[in-house]
């Protein structure tokens, strides 16, 4: 009984979790991208919530939303160049 009670709790708290990394990576795109981008290319600063769209941008167009890790952007690389 007391198993399945710690079962319940800990799957009740993986949306925070999840929700918690979001948000820091989220954070952690914006600082980079202001500390290396911003001086090298020239171009303007990110606040928070485009650097969240810009995280959530390169999950669609490289991560995709199929579960598996690697995506696009991962398989065209595994088996080398594709001019081969």
């Amino acid at each position: 009984m007391q198993n399945r009670n710690r079962r319940k709790i800990s799957f009740a708290f993986f949306p925070f979790l999840f929700i918690a990394a979001l948000l820091l990576m989220g954070f952690a795109v914006m600082l980079l991208w202001n500390a290396v981008v911003s001086p090298v290319l020239h171009v303007e600063h990110l606040n928070y919530w485009q650097a969240v769209g810009l995280l959530a941008l390169c999950r669609i167009l490289c991560g995709g939303f199929h579960g598996k890790p690697g995506g696009q952007c991962g398989r065209q690389w595994k088996g080398g160049p594709s001019w081969r």
